[in-house]
Protein backbone atom coordinates (compact mmCIF):
# COMPACT_ATOMS: atom_id res chain seq x y z
CA UNK A 1 0.00 0.00 0.00
CA UNK A 2 2.89 2.32 0.70
CA UNK A 3 4.05 1.95 -2.89
CA UNK A 4 0.63 2.89 -4.32
CA UNK A 5 0.49 5.89 -1.98
CA UNK A 6 3.85 6.98 -3.37
CA UNK A 7 2.52 6.68 -6.90
CA UNK A 8 -0.62 8.60 -5.95
CA UNK A 9 1.48 11.29 -4.27
CA UNK A 10 3.59 11.55 -7.43
CA UNK A 11 0.41 11.88 -9.51
CA UNK A 12 -0.87 14.62 -7.21
CA UNK A 13 2.47 16.46 -7.38
CA UNK A 14 2.47 16.18 -11.18
CA UNK A 15 -1.08 17.51 -11.40
CA UNK A 16 -0.32 20.36 -9.02
CA UNK A 17 2.74 21.25 -11.08
CA UNK A 18 0.51 21.71 -14.13
CA UNK A 19 -1.82 24.20 -12.40
CA UNK A 20 0.43 27.26 -13.03
CA UNK A 21 0.68 26.32 -16.71
CA UNK A 22 -3.09 26.05 -16.86
CA UNK A 23 -3.49 29.38 -15.07
CA UNK A 24 -1.18 31.01 -17.63
CA UNK A 25 -3.31 29.64 -20.46
CA UNK A 26 -6.56 30.62 -18.71
CA UNK A 27 -5.30 34.15 -17.95
CA UNK A 28 -4.93 34.70 -21.68
CA UNK A 29 -8.60 33.84 -22.10
CA UNK A 30 -10.74 36.96 -21.78
CA UNK A 31 -13.99 35.26 -22.72
CA UNK A 32 -16.03 32.43 -21.31
CA UNK A 33 -15.41 28.89 -22.41
CA UNK A 34 -18.54 27.44 -23.94
CA UNK A 35 -19.71 24.21 -22.39
CA UNK A 36 -20.25 22.92 -25.93
CA UNK A 37 -16.50 23.09 -26.56
CA UNK A 38 -15.85 20.70 -23.67
CA UNK A 39 -16.38 16.94 -23.64
CA UNK A 40 -19.69 16.05 -22.03
CA UNK A 41 -19.43 15.31 -18.30
CA UNK A 42 -15.84 16.47 -17.94
CA UNK A 43 -16.74 19.50 -15.83
CA UNK A 44 -19.68 20.28 -13.57
CA UNK A 45 -19.71 24.03 -14.31
CA UNK A 46 -22.70 25.92 -15.67
CA UNK A 47 -23.32 26.73 -19.35
CA UNK A 48 -20.85 29.62 -19.77
CA UNK A 49 -18.54 29.53 -16.77
CA UNK A 50 -15.62 31.88 -16.37
CA UNK A 51 -12.37 30.06 -17.19
CA UNK A 52 -11.06 30.46 -13.64
CA UNK A 53 -14.05 28.43 -12.38
CA UNK A 54 -12.73 25.44 -14.31
CA UNK A 55 -9.32 25.86 -12.66
CA UNK A 56 -10.99 26.00 -9.25
CA UNK A 57 -12.91 22.82 -10.03
CA UNK A 58 -9.64 21.10 -10.95
CA UNK A 59 -8.05 22.28 -7.69
CA UNK A 60 -11.03 20.89 -5.77
CA UNK A 61 -10.70 17.59 -7.62
CA UNK A 62 -7.02 17.39 -6.70
CA UNK A 63 -7.99 18.00 -3.08
CA UNK A 64 -10.55 15.16 -3.33
CA UNK A 65 -7.90 12.95 -4.89
CA UNK A 66 -5.62 13.49 -1.92
CA UNK A 67 -8.41 12.49 0.50
CA UNK A 68 -9.36 9.15 -1.10
CA UNK A 69 -7.76 5.93 0.06
CA UNK A 70 -9.28 3.62 -2.55
CA UNK A 71 -6.65 3.04 -5.22
CA UNK A 72 -9.18 2.64 -8.05
CA UNK A 73 -10.92 5.91 -7.19
CA UNK A 74 -7.59 7.70 -6.95
CA UNK A 75 -6.54 6.39 -10.34
CA UNK A 76 -9.87 7.40 -11.91
CA UNK A 77 -9.74 10.90 -10.39
CA UNK A 78 -6.11 11.41 -11.45
CA UNK A 79 -6.97 10.41 -15.03
CA UNK A 80 -10.01 12.71 -15.06
CA UNK A 81 -8.01 15.66 -13.69
CA UNK A 82 -5.26 15.07 -16.24
CA UNK A 83 -7.89 15.06 -18.99
CA UNK A 84 -9.46 18.27 -17.63
CA UNK A 85 -6.11 20.04 -17.66
CA UNK A 86 -5.21 18.78 -21.14
CA UNK A 87 -8.57 19.84 -22.60
CA UNK A 88 -8.42 23.33 -21.11
CA UNK A 89 -4.80 23.92 -22.13
CA UNK A 90 -5.65 22.65 -25.61
CA UNK A 91 -8.69 24.91 -25.92
CA UNK A 92 -6.84 27.98 -24.70
CA UNK A 93 -3.81 27.38 -26.90
CA UNK A 94 -5.94 26.92 -30.03
CA UNK A 95 -7.45 30.41 -29.76
CA UNK A 96 -5.26 32.81 -31.77
CA UNK A 97 -3.26 35.23 -29.64
CA UNK A 98 -4.55 38.18 -31.66
CA UNK A 99 -8.12 37.56 -30.53
CA UNK A 100 -7.33 38.13 -26.87
CA UNK A 101 -4.30 40.37 -26.48
CA UNK A 102 -3.12 40.24 -22.94
CA UNK A 103 -3.15 43.65 -21.42
CA UNK A 104 -0.22 44.51 -19.28
CA UNK A 105 -1.90 47.43 -17.66
CA UNK A 106 0.04 48.97 -14.86
CA UNK A 107 -2.59 51.51 -13.90
CA UNK A 108 -3.89 51.66 -10.40
CA UNK A 109 -7.48 50.47 -10.47
CA UNK A 110 -8.34 51.62 -6.99
CA UNK A 111 -7.03 54.26 -4.72
CA UNK A 112 -4.09 52.65 -2.99
CA UNK A 113 -0.72 53.51 -1.65
CA UNK A 114 2.44 52.99 -3.61
CA UNK A 115 3.38 50.28 -1.14
CA UNK A 116 0.18 48.35 -1.84
CA UNK A 117 0.76 48.72 -5.56
CA UNK A 118 4.32 47.41 -5.22
CA UNK A 119 3.11 44.42 -3.18
CA UNK A 120 0.55 43.59 -5.89
CA UNK A 121 3.20 43.93 -8.58
CA UNK A 122 5.52 41.59 -6.67
CA UNK A 123 2.67 39.05 -6.32
CA UNK A 124 2.11 39.16 -10.08
CA UNK A 125 5.83 38.63 -10.68
CA UNK A 126 5.90 35.68 -8.26
CA UNK A 127 2.87 34.17 -9.97
CA UNK A 128 4.47 34.53 -13.39
CA UNK A 129 7.66 32.92 -12.09
CA UNK A 130 5.63 29.89 -10.94
CA UNK A 131 3.89 29.76 -14.30
CA UNK A 132 7.26 29.96 -16.05
CA UNK A 133 8.58 27.01 -14.03
CA UNK A 134 5.47 25.00 -14.91
CA UNK A 135 5.82 25.79 -18.62
CA UNK A 136 9.50 24.84 -18.57
CA UNK A 137 8.65 21.57 -16.82
CA UNK A 138 5.93 20.82 -19.35
CA UNK A 139 8.30 21.59 -22.20
CA UNK A 140 10.93 19.25 -20.76
CA UNK A 141 8.37 16.46 -20.30
CA UNK A 142 7.16 16.91 -23.86
CA UNK A 143 10.77 16.74 -25.13
CA UNK A 144 11.35 13.50 -23.21
CA UNK A 145 8.09 12.06 -24.56
CA UNK A 146 9.19 13.15 -28.05
CA UNK A 147 6.10 15.23 -28.69
CA UNK A 148 5.41 16.67 -32.11
CA UNK A 149 7.30 19.75 -33.21
CA UNK A 150 4.12 21.83 -33.25
CA UNK A 151 3.52 21.11 -29.55
CA UNK A 152 7.10 22.00 -28.68
CA UNK A 153 7.00 25.19 -30.72
CA UNK A 154 3.67 26.15 -29.16
CA UNK A 155 5.09 25.69 -25.68
CA UNK A 156 8.18 27.71 -26.60
CA UNK A 157 5.95 30.47 -27.95
CA UNK A 158 3.94 30.51 -24.71
CA UNK A 159 7.17 30.62 -22.73
CA UNK A 160 8.35 33.57 -24.82
CA UNK A 161 5.10 35.46 -24.20
CA UNK A 162 5.32 34.76 -20.50
CA UNK A 163 8.95 35.91 -20.33
CA UNK A 164 8.03 39.09 -22.18
CA UNK A 165 5.30 39.90 -19.68
CA UNK A 166 7.57 38.97 -16.77
CA UNK A 167 10.28 41.31 -18.10
CA UNK A 168 7.78 44.16 -18.44
CA UNK A 169 6.61 43.69 -14.87
CA UNK A 170 10.16 43.46 -13.54
CA UNK A 171 11.10 46.66 -15.37
CA UNK A 172 8.03 48.38 -13.97
CA UNK A 173 9.03 47.25 -10.47
CA UNK A 174 12.49 48.81 -10.88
Amino acid sequence: MVESDGIADTAIATLLARIPELEWQINKQKTFISRHALPKGLFSQSEHAAPINYVNEIKNNIHLLSKHTNERIRFYLAEKIQQQINVLVGLCSKVPAQSFPRSTSFSIDKISTRGQWLVELEKKIDGLMEQKKALINTLEVQKVQQASMSILLGLQQELGLLEKELTLLQEKLK
